[in-house]
């Protein structure tokens, strides 16, 4: 879903039991702003739809969450696989120069050369380390978030500073 009114927040990836609990996976940074959530919304025939949350338990990054009026193992079955979304204009406050990993997607990639890469399109967090995922002129780049390569990440201007390895995009495109 591109709608800026809402951000990705995981994904309900198996059920649990048979009283309708779900297994999910959280998409991203800052777990810890996120324990108590009354409602989230699921996409239904492509808009965002509200369920409220019953419970919701924590283990890292994972979770499991009871979702209202979803009582047996095969009512909850509906949901798995569906992305969760939550308003935007719930975004917890971080601490300056702390970002959530949603807010990178479409910020313009330029090296130390002053020279764009491309945008942003995506990031991975379930690696070793946090990706994101740059269109450059129509392919798909995979730049770590490191604070070898970058330098800045300036959310209101629209720009991550980086410092790649020479021959980094060559090599990643051959």
């Amino acid at each position: 879903m591109s709608n800026p009114d809402f951000f990705e927040f995981g994904k309900l990836i198996r059920t649990h039991g048979h009283k309708g609990w779900l297994r999910g996976r959280y998409e991203g940074r800052h777990p810890e702003k996120f324990r108590k959530l009354e409602s989230v919304f699921l996409l239904v025939q492509e808009q965002p739809v509200p369920f409220f949350v019953e419970a919701l338990n924590w283990e890292g990054d994972r979770f499991m969450i009871k979702i209202a009026d979803y009582d047996s193992l095969e009512k909850a079955s509906e949901l798995i696989g569906k992305r969760i979304f939550l308003p935007a204009q719930d975004l917890p406050e971080l601490e300056d120069g702390d970002y959530f990993l949603h807010e990178l997607i479409g910020l313009e990639v330029i090296d130390q050369n002053n020279v764009s890469i491309g945008s942003v399109t995506s990031f991975f967090d379930q690696t070793p380390q946090e990706m994101i995922e740059i269109d450059h002129k129509g392919k798909g780049l995979l730049l770590p978030l490191t604070e070898e390569i970058v330098n800045e990440i300036d959310i209101d201007a629209g720009k991550i500073k980086v410092t790649l390895p020479e021959g980094y995009i060559q090599t990643l495109l051959s």
